[in-house]
């Protein structure tokens, strides 16, 4: 549903569902461990940083995508991810 927000450029909508994807994902350290869910994680703060992107809100944008950058450094860029367009993103 998060997506379905995000593609749709409803961006405000898109934010709790997003921050509940990634308290979800940092609970469930297991998988985490060895990659296996880092960039679902990675690409969560990233499409988190992208809604503050879209409405102007660079002081939050800003910390979502060092750690959406932070964690693709560490695991690699993997399952088709979004990295470079986190670094763009970023960039901007």
């Amino acid at each position: 549903l998060s997506y379905k927000y995000f593609v749709a450029g409803d961006y405000e909508k898109a934010i709790p569902l997003l921050e509940f994807g990634i308290k979800t994902y940092k609970e469930d350290g297991t998988r985490m461990a060895n990659g296996g869910e880092a960039t679902y994680l990675a690409d969560n703060y990233q499409h988190l940083g992208k809604c503050y992107l879209k409405l102007n809100q660079f002081e939050k944008a800003v910390p979502n995508y060092q750690e959406a950058l932070r964690i693709y450094r560490r695991f690699g860029n993997y399952n088709g991810s979004q990295m470079p367009e986190a670094i763009n993103d970023y960039a901007e």
